[in-house]
């Protein structure tokens, strides 16, 4: 066994060799880094922001519902209302300033309309309490896991799966419900006109669309369309829906437009559109988004809107009045819906994330809302666009010229819809209420 003396020379004969071999320049091999495989970068130009300081910001408990994040949130009356914690409360939209509060164990989902709220309690009863927070009536009938309400006239509607309940929204009392044991589910949209309210299922057979059409004063169910999307219009005794063709089934036309008798659902017509030069052979070259506006169809397929006028159909040979493409890249995702003139959609281009504009129908004009990542929320108020981005940006821009008049940093990734009252725009995340002032170039 070496003593202590002969390990130190031994390390020190050691330490002397590592050194000699340095010295004489013989270095060990090199260990290279590895490389992915596969790689791809993008750059992306961010937007030029100076942050602006919100009025004031609330602090919410912490929301993984994207109903709750939809719903939760209602503004009038100069106060911006909000279920937290199972409690309603009242803020003033000018300071963020509580004013009052309300009842206990309440679901979070609420409608505003004319000075009253209406909302469920966690075991379902609906109750509706004024702006001052005085309770107004609360129901005998109960709907626990209420999905969504939506005030209609003089009726509250609540949907829940394939479930239609509808209260008298002056006191409470139910007017009738429906129960389609014959769908898997029922759309989250619901509309009432002209007396008639309409609402689309899935059937458990073929999960195929069908559309319902119930009297609005008792529920009867006056007839069902199979295939059949919400109306797009409902005018003059007449029911316009958009026919979506089965799986084996070859499509008549790009856009199968019926029109119905309101009362009965006789059909009355079928517009067939064609505009594509090479449609594909099969279910997927018909489109569902369309909209009436006057006498005036627009649809959207291929990255293409195209007007038709309604007045002077003859047939499915019908060359369309106007065309609209995006200026630069391909059109995606359009709001169908007009306002002020303009359609708002999304551009794919060679960013990882589309951009957004909006196009003047009439002159064909263009104008780009800078956004430097994915939109999680868009909104559309005034003269004024509204997008709140996924990495926390919220950002405001004048309408027609695209300029960027603020942004907010929320440090949110979720949005619900933002309100807007007293010239105040509250920003709805799922976790903070933030109360903004807004320009007059936005108003």
């Amino acid at each position: 066994m070496m003593n202590k003396y002969a390990k130190f020379i031994s390390s020190a004969a050691l330490v002397w060799l590592v050194a000699g071999t340095l010295t004489l320049g013989v270095t060990p091999s090199a260990v290279s880094a590895e490389r992915a495989t596969l790689s791809k970068t993008y750059w992306t130009e961010p937007a030029a922001t100076q942050f602006s300081r919100p009025a004031w910001t609330v602090t919410l408990s912490a929301s993984h519902d994207e109903q709750q994040v939809e719903s939760r949130a209602a503004a009038g009356e100069g106060q911006v209302y909000i279920v937290n914690e199972g409690k309603l409360i009242a803020r003033d939209v000018s300071n963020g300033r509580q004013t009052w509060s309300f009842g206990n164990k309440l679901s979070p989902i609420i409608e505003y309309n004319q000075g009253t709220l209406y909302g469920t309690y966690d075991d379902g009863r609906v109750y509706a309490v004024s702006s001052k927070g005085a309770i107004k009536w609360v129901s005998i009938r109960t709907v626990t896991k209420a999905e969504r309400l939506i005030l209609l006239g003089d009726t509250l509607y609540i949907l829940r799966g394939i479930d239609i309940f509808a209260f008298d929204a002056r006191n409470g009392a139910l007017k009738w419900e429906n129960h389609d044991t014959f769908a898997v589910s029922g759309s989250p949209e619901l509309t009432e006109q002209e007396g008639v309210v309409f609402r689309t299922y899935t059937g458990i057979a073929n999960f195929m669309v069908t559309l319902k059409a119930f009297d609005a004063k008792n529920g009867t169910l006056l007839w069902e369309k199979s295939q059949q999307h919400l109306p797009i219009q409902v005018r003059n005794g007449s029911v316009y829906s958009v026919y979506e063709p089965n799986l084996f089934e070859e499509p008549q036309a790009e856009l199968s437009l019926k029109q119905f008798d309101l009362k009965t659902g006789r059909e009355k017509e079928n517009y067939l559109y064609n505009w594509s030069n090479h449609p594909a052979p099969c279910m997927y070259s018909y489109t569902n988004n369309a909209l009436i506006e006057g006498n005036n169809l627009y649809a959207f397929s291929n990255h293409t809107l195209v007007k038709f006028d309604l007045t002077r159909y003859t047939g499915n040979a019908d060359q369309p009045d106007q065309e609209i493409r995006g200026t630069k890249y391909e059109m995606d995702n359009p709001l169908m819906k007009l306002y002020k003139g303009r359609l708002f959609y999304e551009e794919r281009s060679k960013l990882p994330y589309t951009t957004h504009k909006s196009i003047n129908i009439s002159d064909g004009s263009t104008v780009e809302y800078q956004n430097d990542n994915p939109a999680a929320q868009v909104e559309v108020l005034g003269n004024g666009v509204y997008m709140g981005q996924t990495d926390g940006v919220f950002r405001a821009y004048e309408l027609t010229t695209g300029t960027e008049v603020f942004a907010i940093n929320t440090g949110a990734r979720n949005y619900g819809p933002t309100e807007f009252e007293q010239g105040m725009a509250i920003i709805q995340t799922d976790h903070q209420l933030i109360g903004v002032a807004l320009p007059g170039n936005l108003k």
